[in-house]
């Protein structure tokens, strides 16, 4: 399955070995990614303790809701804002699809 899903403009459904720095490029976000390099090691992190599905942890306007596991380890994570997010790569493609017009 795909690193990042959209579900819709305010829900991403993202794997949790997605690098914060990706995210955070992409969507024009800034999660900390001092501690933890991977989304779901900083879910982990907020979380403070083992993941259960459905675990749910907000951090500043962005919620982030554990709904697979791998073992012990969160493997996929819904990550939510109150506003739409802000995707630079899609930006990118209609800017292209613009220009052919």
């Amino acid at each position: 399955a795909s690193g990042i899903i959209k579900i819709d403009e305010n829900t991403l459904n993202i794997s949790a070995l997605t690098d914060i720095e990706d995210i955070n490029e992409r969507f024009d976000l800034d999660i900390p990614n001092e501690d933890f390099q991977t989304l779901g090691g900083y879910v982990f992190g907020l979380l403070g303790r083992e993941p259960e599905i459905g675990d749910t942890v907000e951090d500043r306007n962005l919620s982030f809701e554990v709904i697979e596991l791998d073992g012990i380890k969160i493997s996929r994570v819904i990550m939510r804002k109150d506003t739409p997010f802000i995707d630079k790569e899609q930006q990118a493609e209609t800017r292209e699809s613009d220009e052919t017009l």
